[in-house]
């Protein structure tokens, strides 16, 4: 089996926060051939401060492959903002960033093997298969307390008629947001964000959530990981235009990675989420 190729995903905004789409460039200089079969591989850290007791870790991880429709078009990473009023009825669980919406759940998904695994020095997780007629689905039975090891590896079984098997395909660290400014977490429409440790990795976005004090306005922006980042003009009108004073309350990194197997396509996102306290000092 030919070990598939890593390459940047360059991620860009979905809903109000972000998911990532693969490059069209192909690292072999032979032409691939269209995609047919796509899939995604999300794990996501949530960290929440629990006062007087450090921090509280979950880890998530969740995959689903899709007969393909051809080659996305990668979307250059850039600085980008929602504003909205916050939903009463919304979820209080955490964000979960999904390019397949509950809106765009596919007829049929494919067949991966049974199970998926992630491993370091030693077994970090399995996600088994769930099959529902057509639907092949894999989850974690229950999240996880401890956050990945550094090493970590995954390995997709394959299944003949299916997605094919990947194995030892390398899934990025992500490092948490060391925020420096704005002091506090507060924010106004002329807040400049800054961070110490970018990695300026074009496969890389930085996340940042924040609600009014005295309201039920959000904001979620994405920005390119390179150590700075303020409100796009036309987000700092809008914030100012409706009296926007508030604080941040969830940082966060997403680094995204694409493979390639003849016609199958893999997106392996990782995302590391801080939710944050009122009065948090900015530095993580």
């Amino acid at each position: 089996m030919t070990r598939p190729t890593p390459h940047p995903v360059p991620p860009s905004m979905v809903a109000t926060l972000a998911c990532a789409v693969l490059s069209a460039a192909a690292s072999s200089s032979t032409p691939l051939p269209p995609v047919t079969r796509a899939g995604q591989v999300s794990l996501t850290t949530v960290q929440v401060p629990l006062l007087g007791q450090g921090l509280s870790t979950t880890v998530t991880v969740e995959a689903r492959f899709v007969p393909g429709q051809g080659e996305a078009a990668g979307v250059e990473a850039h600085d980008a903002c929602t504003v909205q009023a916050e939903d009463p009825a919304a979820s209080p669980d955490q964000p979960r960033p999904d390019a397949w919406t509950s809106a765009s759940v596919p007829a049929r998904t494919l067949d991966a093997g049974d199970p998926l695994t992630l491993r370091g020095a030693q077994p970090y997780a399995l996600l088994p298969r769930t099959r529902q007629g057509q639907l092949f689905s894999y989850t974690l039975r229950a999240p996880l307390p401890q956050a990945p090891p550094p090493d970590l590896k995954l390995d997709i079984p394959g299944a003949a008629g299916g997605f094919p098997a990947m194995k030892g395909l390398t899934v990025p660290t992500v490092a948490p947001l060391a925020l420096t400014a704005p002091a506090a977490d507060d924010v106004t429409p002329d807040t400049i964000f800054r961070w110490s440790n970018p990695s300026r990795d074009p496969g890389a976005l930085v996340l940042l959530t924040g609600r009014q004090d005295d309201g039920d306005l959000i904001f979620s922006c994405t920005a390119v990981d390179d150590g700075s980042f303020s409100f796009p003009a036309a987000t700092a009108a809008e914030l100012r235009r409706r009296g926007f004073t508030g604080s941040l309350t969830m940082t966060g990194r997403m680094v995204a990675r694409g493979y390639r197997q003849n016609d199958a396509q893999l997106v392996l996102r990782v995302m590391r989420l801080q939710m944050r306290l009122p009065g948090e000092e900015g530095e993580s």
